[in-house]
């Protein structure tokens, strides 16, 4: 969750998610479970979750502000206006905030892991330096916070008490307002106002502004189906114990082969000298006279990408280039496609429109074992939208994924 830290009177956010964005149409504009404020710069956008706390209404965000020339990853330690003490940690590449680069910590494990995050799938190398002392810290913030043209504040995503006050005056001058009106329509004896304002009353949507609205909205006529998706780091949490606890040798049969899918393991065994047909792999099905199918219940996950809407997801080339990154950093091997985006026709419009986001599929072959027994190639995909993992397969010593997602059209 973002805290609040307060320097020289003034309010400051830090602890956001940050996304690239290339029109505002693509910010979130109301709340979900996982964030409810909202601001931004002229090529990023960042989300956080305050429980609809309004103080961070008044706030700024920090890392926003924050201007470093060269690639840097800092990790600062402060207290919070609650008097807590928490560290922050700040990473910058090219005047972008980073992926993982406004981060709340509490322990040096979170620390090291975020850390390791940001720097595995950072293009360049950069060492973090640390500011052990609160006074070391705001002393250094301070040195580098910048004016920007952009208001830098916190928007909120729901109904603030803030908001609401600011919405009655506004009624109240639009009340004025209208009685004046009256007043000089009363005195210029303007005729037929009340054919006026029957026929705007009862005007009915004309085909054009049936086909406008049609055009305003296309997302809604085509299904988002990475909402029933899980989190690539939920699949793996189950998936690793799974794969891991099956053994190499069941009774003279050979594991050769594991997939892990969202629903359960599939193993596929070889017969070895003198294996025993009576007692079978974990009661599997002989498929063939020297091949064994078994299959493994693994645990239930219920958090989905539901909350994630079509503006967060990220155009083909951002996703191509984050994921041949983390191709080259692991030395693996992947192929990627994509599909053709989704048409709709309205027959009585004579009018068709297009998907505004388009489904892609990948494929990890010889991906390193060290990165199956680690958690952080898929804390990395984790920050991807919409990305899931559809299969995590072992084969006679080598490891793959198999996956899809969704990208702008």
């Amino acid at each position: 969750m973002a805290r609040l830290i307060k320097i020289d009177k003034t309010m400051y956010a830090l602890g956001l998610n940050w996304y690239t964005y290339t029109s505002k149409k693509q910010l979130p504009t109301k709340e979900t479970k996982t964030f409810d404020v909202v601001t931004w710069n002229k090529e990023q956008f960042g989300y956080a979750l305050t429980e609809k706390n309004e103080k961070f209404l008044s706030a700024k965000s920090l890392a926003n502000l924050i201007k470093i020339n060269t690639s840097y990853i800092g990790v600062f330690t402060l207290k919070d206006i609650e008097d807590k003490e928490f560290f922050w940690i700040f990473a910058t590449h090219n005047g972008k905030i980073l992926g993982s680069g406004d981060t709340i910590c509490k322990t040096q494990e979170e620390i090291e892991e975020t850390i390791k995050t940001i720097t595995d799938f950072s293009p360049i190398p950069i060492n973090p330096i640390y500011f052990k002392t609160v006074d070391e810290s705001i002393t250094f913030i301070k040195a580098n916070i910048t004016s920007s043209k952009f208001s830098n504040t916190i928007k909120p995503l729901y109904k603030s008490k803030q908001k609401a006050k600011q919405n009655r005056n506004i009624m109240l001058i639009a009340l004025v307002l209208i009685c004046a009106s009256y007043g000089v329509i009363k005195y210029l004896d303007i005729k037929n106002i009340q054919e006026l304002k029957e026929a705007a009353l009862f005007s009915k949507q004309t085909t054009e502004n049936k086909i406008k609205n049609i055009y305003a909205n296309t997302h809604k006529y085509f299904p988002m189906e990475w909402k029933q998706n899980y989190f690539p780091l939920d699949i793996y949490s189950v998936c690793k114990p799974a794969l891991f606890s099956l053994p190499i040798n069941v009774n003279g049969w050979a594991l050769e082969k594991a997939i892990c899918t969202p629903k359960e393991v599939n193993s596929y065994w070889k017969h070895q000298n003198q294996a025993s047909f009576v007692d079978l792999p974990f009661n599997g099905e002989l498929t063939k006279p020297k091949e064994v199918f078994s299959r493994h219940e693994i645990a239930n996950i219920k958090n989905t990408q539901n909350s994630i809407e079509h503006t967060a997801l990220l155009t083909q080339e951002e996703v191509s280039k984050l994921l041949y990154q983390i191709t080259q950093n692991m030395g693996a091997n992947l192929s990627l496609s994509f599909s053709k985006s989704a048409v709709k026709e309205f027959e009585e419009l004579k009018i068709s429109i297009t998907a505004p986001f388009k489904k892609g599929k990948f494929e990890w072959k010889s991906v390193p074992s060290n990165l199956i027994l680690n958690s952080s190639l898929f804390e990395a995909l984790n920050a991807i939208p919409s990305l899931a993992i559809k299969q995590i397969e072992y084969n006679n010593g080598q490891w793959s994924i198999k996956g899809d997602l969704y990208v702008k059209a």
